[in-house]
């Protein structure tokens, strides 16, 4: 039996929109709250897709005003065991489409604070705090 584990990264088209949505009711979501929708994210070609078995995975956006200030508009995972995996594809993927790191965000999440404190290429530079 031939088990694969592997993942196909692509550009997010407009044909994906409805796909997208539905999954962002069922994944782990990261999002930068903004008032760019993401429709207008996946026409500026900064919305990357996983799958894995032609099962959409992981979402990651990414933007900004240059090239050298790209935000996480959005990361968003079907299976925590699978984010670590997902962001080193997605964000591979991306920059191999034009983007360039650093990538700023802020985490609201414990599940991406966790991951981005894991992930060895990852700086903290600011703490942002906040009165609840």
């Amino acid at each position: 039996m031939l088990f694969t584990d592997q993942y196909h990264c692509r550009l997010a088209s407009n044909q994906d929109k409805e796909e997208i949505i539905h999954c962002l009711n069922l994944f782990q979501v990261h999002q930068h709250l903004d008032w760019e929708p993401l429709t207008e994210q996946i026409a500026s070609r900064s919305v990357f897709l996983a799958y894995r078995n032609e099962k959409l995975s992981g979402i990651l956006s990414l933007s900004g005003q240059t090239p050298e200030n790209q935000w996480v508009k959005l990361f968003a995972v079907r299976n925590e065991t699978q984010k670590h995996i997902l962001w080193q594809k997605l964000t591979d993927f991306a920059c191999s489409n034009g983007k360039r790191r650093p990538f700023f965000t802020i985490a609201f999440w414990e599940w991406y604070r966790k991951l981005l404190r894991q992930t060895p290429e990852v700086i903290e530079i600011n703490h942002i705090i906040t009165l609840e």
